[in-house]
């Protein structure tokens, strides 16, 4: 099976190398893919483009904690105080 005209020479000869057919398995197949490093040495591209959605996950959780302990104050009628200083 040849790629897409369009399909960049890196991505096709990664394409090309994947075993085909009855030889491999899905999983197999999905190890290649993920766990594959580009060069010798790197970290796979889906470890690279990982920090991506973890950051988005992080300051989602650090949001809503926020969120928590704003509201707890205005529950209880308290205002934050910040300790502001200027010199």
């Amino acid at each position: 099976m040849e790629p897409p005209s369009g399909v960049p020479t890196d991505l096709a000869t990664s394409l090309g190398s994947l075993p085909s057919g009855e030889d491999a398995s899905l999983t197999r197949l999905a190890l290649h893919v993920f766990l594959a490093p580009g060069e010798p040495g790197e970290p796979p591209d889906w470890l690279k483009v990982l920090a991506i959605p973890l950051s988005f996950f992080l300051i989602t959780i650090r949001f809503l904690g926020h969120t928590v302990a704003f509201s707890l104050l205005a529950a209880r009628g308290e205002i934050l105080e910040e300790g502001l200083e200027v010199h």
